[in-house]
């Protein structure tokens, strides 16, 4: 159980320690006026309350049906996105057909920004920057700019504009990744049926208006629906590149960092532009630190 602590009103014409008034505004919160005499202190009063956990507080230790519960969510609406990446990426980094070197050197950059940039910036540290359990540029932006924050008011107007700015690149992320996505699932569909060429664009158009539909049933009903359809994603993926290492194992070389940075050295001009390509493959992980608020800390690390 908290407890709060309520400053007392004074009145000089009542008596010392009267509770004048007392309601219950919600569940969890209430006001008591209490009136004093005027030389004497004011007596803090404890209230106990039931305190619901916030997501961010929630383990596998601690909640374990919850964090299952949510940790399944997260992977249906989090990564929905960055786990469609390997449908463009490979395809956005060359636009000419390879030989295996260049092909481990752009695997092994795209390996490592997923480690680096996903699992160990946003999964570790960006995650521990929230704002009373709430995460996404807004939220930061409120808790840099609070009275808690050590920031002039010059510097809170310089956060203000760049999370303005940065609410922008959202929406602009927003408004192509999406149609991406599903534009180069549909084209590979079409490649195992070349009759649907021509059907491409409009088969995506009602998917990315079927989807935006589905929005307005929330979070946790549009999370419960695709987690189990993520899993078989990811499960498929998984046994897939299983079969494809099985006939070329030479590209577990990708996860030596040096073929990352060999791969830059060589290709020198041309790996510095790819590098763009191979960022693709990252897109969507704003979504880790964004839906803080909704799924917790420990249920998007563990998904």
């Amino acid at each position: 159980d908290d407890s709060i602590t309520i400053e007392n009103k004074t009145d000089d014409n009542v008596a010392p320690n009267n509770i004048t008034s007392f309601e219950q505004i919600d569940e969890n919160v209430f006001t008591i006026e209490q009136t004093i005499h005027h030389d004497q202190q004011p007596t803090p009063i404890e209230v106990s309350i039931d305190e619901h956990p916030i997501t961010v507080d929630i383990t596998p230790l601690k909640n374990p049906s919850l964090f299952f519960n949510l940790t399944l969510r997260s992977l249906g609406v989090i990564f929905g996105d960055i786990g469609t990446s390997p449908l463009y990426v490979l395809s956005t980094v060359f636009d000419f057909q390879p030989n295996e070197a260049q092909c481990i050197g752009a695997v092994s950059l795209i390996i490592w920004s997923l480690i680096v940039v996903v699992s160990i910036k946003y999964g570790i540290f960006i995650l521990m920057s929230d704002n009373l359990g709430e995460g996404g540029t807004f939220a930061l932006c409120g808790f840099l700019t609070s009275d808690r924050s050590f920031l002039s008011p010059t510097g809170k107007k310089v956060i203000i504009i760049v999370s303005l700015m940065a609410g922008s690149l959202l929406l602009g992320d927003g408004a192509l990744t999406p149609a991406v996505s599903v534009l180069s699932a549909i084209e590979g569909i079409a490649v195992e049926a070349p009759t649907l060429n021509n059907w491409i664009v409009p088969i995506t158009i009602i998917i990315l208006i079927a989807l935006f539909l589905v929005q307005r049933w929330g979070t946790s009903k549009i999370g419960a629906a695709f987690g189990p359809v993520m899993c078989l994603w990811f499960a498929s993926l998984f046994m897939i590149g299983i079969w494809r290492v099985t006939i070329k194992p030479s590209i577990l070389k990708a996860f030596n960092p040096w073929e990352a940075l060999h791969y830059l050295i060589i290709e020198k001009k041309q790996g510095f532009y790819q590098i763009g390509g191979v960022f693709l493959s990252v897109t969507g992980l704003e979504a880790l630190y964004a839906d803080l608020g909704h799924f917790g800390r420990w249920p998007i690390r563990c998904s």
